[in-house]
Formats: structure tokens, sequence, C-alpha cells
């Protein structure tokens, strides 16, 4: 499930980002009237003349960086400088909760969202890496500069890309046949600087705090070895995931590579402009295929809506039924659908978590007559018989004036999975499964 939060950018904010990057640009730049120069003196490249040459262990070879040598190959660091305004102050009270005043790793925090938290700003300025009105600063106690005050502050560009990631992701997508088991990409927009990638079963979407310390990686570790930093504006420090789909969710999620498309998306997240569809296969019956019904209930005493339509009922000799939902998440609340499909619905999803499964017994006996729930089972390979298949995403086109969203002929680009195979197989199965058992049953029968 994705979460609907986003950042709020005010104007004061957007300005120090924006002369925040200047430095980047000048220094891109830079390196462009250098490699136009060396490109003028060489002439016309030959054939025997590589057209992009990298290094590699010292030696030269004639084939084009790869997106995560891409990304490595960007200046670590850039210079941020802009002025203590009234508005960057009541933001960082605000967001730190202070009345009188706010330390200066505060302001910086929370000028710089994005690049910094309280913990590296602090860090930054013992490293002596801010100045404040051209003097240099080491004592993170200080407080906040006056109004009007410089401040500059030397913070990272890019992260730091795993070792041999290229090598790895071919490795994980190398695994498995199947295409919703291998991380790609569905859809790529190089100039607006943002795609829509095919997330894997068994994966975090992003780092949290119980990827931490493992050797595996989660989702976003691997995208610089798919997406290449975007071909204008500000990159990212690297590929950022713009919502969550759950551990054993397959799916395609949105990623940003431009700091342009990141701030874009995830407004459109926060306007609910970004629509999700979901398929699932639940126990039991909610309803007759065509049926469609709509569920509010809070999750984690959060508003939470979703949209259900039944696709199809199959006979299941375990739970009666197996039914085929298509699920829209209206709002972006967590294990929003799967908490839904199970308490409010009483037909939790196929091999959901034991205890989540319990949970829909309630319901389950209320729409069954006051039926108990069956003992959980597990079906097939034990997966979650849950999947995101498609995502309708406002189209970011770049101009001059910055980056807009929607608008034009086709405002909207939908990139659509079919559900993974084991879908359409449970349901033949329990439907043959459960054909053979009347028909033994019969035959039992007539023989007494």
């Amino acid at each position: 499930m994705s979460s609907q939060g986003s950042w709020i950018l005010s104007p004061e904010r957007l300005e120090a980002e924006d002369a925040m990057d200047s430095w980047a640009r000048d220094l891109a730049r830079e390196a462009a009237v250098v490699t136009e120069a060396k490109k003028a003196a060489a002439g016309p490249p030959t054939p025997s003349q590589p057209l992009l040459d990298k290094q590699i262990n010292g030696s030269s070879l004639s084939e084009p960086l790869t997106p995560a040598e891409q990304w490595a190959a960007l200046p670590e660091c850039r210079k941020v400088e802009f002025t203590v305004t009234d508005e960057l102050v009541s933001e960082a009270k605000l967001a730190f909760r202070r009345v009188h005043g706010t330390y200066l790793f505060q302001f910086l925090t929370a000028a710089l969202p994005r690049d910094l938290t309280a913990s590296s700003a602090r860090k930054a300025i013992r490293s002596g890496h801010v100045e404040v009105d051209g003097s240099l600063v080491t004592e993170d106690n200080m407080a906040t500069p006056p109004l009007g005050a410089t401040v500059m502050i030397i913070i990272a560009s890019v992260d730091k890309v795993p070792q041999n990631l290229s090598k790895r992701l071919k490795k994980f997508n190398g695994m498995s046949r199947r295409p919703e088991a291998h991380i790609r990409i569905c859809f790529q927009d190089l100039d607006a600087g943002w795609a829509v990638v095919n997330k894997p079963v068994g994966m975090h979407s992003n780092p949290n705090p119980t990827s931490y310390g493992s050797d595996a990686l989660t989702f976003q570790d691997y995208m610089p070895a798919l997406l290449p930093p975007p071909s204008f504006g500000m990159h990212c420090r690297s590929p950022k995931v713009c919502h969550r789909l759950d551990f054993r969710v397959s799916g395609p999620m949105v990623v940003a590579t431009s700091r342009e498309a990141e701030r874009a998306l995830a407004n459109a997240f926060e306007e609910r402009e970004i629509h999700k569809e979901y398929r699932a296969i639940v126990c039991g019956a909610v309803g007759e295929p065509g049926d469609t019904l709509v569920v509010v209930a809070p999750v984690d005493g959060q508003v939470a809506e979703t949209r259900v339509e039944v696709l199809q009922v199959v006979p299941c000799v375990y739970f009666g039924k197996l039914s085929e939902l298509r699920l829209w998440p209206i709002t972006g609340r967590r294990q929003q659908l799967r908490r839904h499909c199970a308490i409010e619905l009483g037909a939790a999803i196929v091999n959901e978590e034991q205890p989540l499964f319990q949970s829909s017994a309630p319901a389950w006996e209320k729409r069954n007559g006051g039926a108990a729930l069956p003992a959980w089972k597990k079906r097939l390979s034990g997966r979650l018989f849950l999947a995101a298949v498609e995502v309708s995403v406002p189209r970011l086109t770049r101009s001059p004036e910055g980056m807009s969203v929607g608008g034009g002929t086709n405002p909207n680009v939908t990139v659509r999975e079919e559900p993974p195979a084991l879908f359409p197989e449970l349901l033949d199965n329990s439907a043959k499964v459960f054909a053979w058992a009347q028909e033994h049953a019969v035959e039992k029968a007539v023989v007494q």
C-alpha cells in the first residue's frame, strides 16, 4: 500500500532549494564546455575511436556507462546557500515544536527536509561544513542566525551506490522466469525524471527499521542499477520510491530520479491524483460476479476507503468459495486492503498472516449465518494473493517555467501489469478439486 503523505513546500523553501541547485548546475555546465572542447579538438569520431569511454580498473572500454556508474560519477557534494527568512524560521518552530526560538541544526533540517535530518544537520555543523555570513560554525547548539543572515552548507549530492549493484540485479532477476518476479522498467521518462518499475514479492519497498543491518537489498536500493540520472534538472541523491507496497505484494511502483519530479509526484499523491488498482483472491464470497461495494472503515484511527468489485467466484473445498476481487484504494493507509478484506468483509486474502486471518472471524460468521471460520490453510506456494496491477499517474511535462502536471490530450500515464500466473492457477485448481470431491462423494454414496 502507498502512503498519501507528502512534503508541502513553501515559496521560501522552494527558493532555497532552487538556490542550492545552482552550484551543481554551474558545475555541470563547466563539464559540458570542457567535453565540447575535447570533442572539437579530437575531430569527428572514427571507427577505431570509442564514442564513449569509461575507466574500469585502469582499462578503457568502448561501451556506455551503466546507470549505476552514471550515479557513481556524479559530484559527491554540493554547496547550498540561502537567506534566513521569517517563513523558514516559523516552519522550524512548527517542526520541532519550539515556541521562543530554534537551534541552527533545527533550522537547517526544516529548510532542507529532503537532504537533512536533525542528526545529519548536527554532524554537518560539527564537521565544519556550515558557514553563517562567511564565518565557519562548528557548535551544533548555536541558535538560528537572525533574519537576513546568509547560511551556507555543503551537503551530499548522491548516495553511495552499493558494490556490484548491476551484477546483483542481474543475479536477482535470473532467479526466476516469471515476469512478476523481475525488477524491470514498465515506463520511463528520462526528461521529466521518473519511471514506473515492477516490484517483486519478498522485498521491502524502501529502507526501514526491519531492513537495516541486513545484507538483503530493498527495492529502492536496486534502482540506481536500473534507472539513470535524469536528462535535465536536478537529480535526487538516488532514485526515490514515491509510495509503498507491502513486503509480500508485487506490482508497479512509481520512482522519481529528479527533484522536480519527486516534488510533483509527492503533491499528486497528496491530492489523490494518482490512482491504483489491485487484484486479490479472498476466502469466501462477498457477492456475485459484477457486484460492487464500498468499504469505509478507519485504519489505525485514520479514515480509510476502498472500492471493491467482484470478478468471479469459484467453489472451494476448504472455504466453500474463493472470490477474485478488483480493489481500488481511495486512501492509502498501511495494509488498508488487507485489513478491509479481513476485518470488514470477513474475507481474508488467501495466505494472509494468521492473526489477521483470525480477525475475519466475526464478519465471516455474520455473513455465513453463524458458521465458524474454517481453519487457516496454506495454498500453493504460500504467497499472499494480493498484487498491484495498475497505476495511473498525471503526465509530467518539463518546460522553461518548471514541471507541469497533467493537461493536454493525454493527461495521464497508465501502466498495467497482468496478475501473477499463480492467481488463475489457484482459481482453476480450486474449481477442479471441488468438482473431483463432489464426483467422488456421489460415487461413494452410490456404492453404499
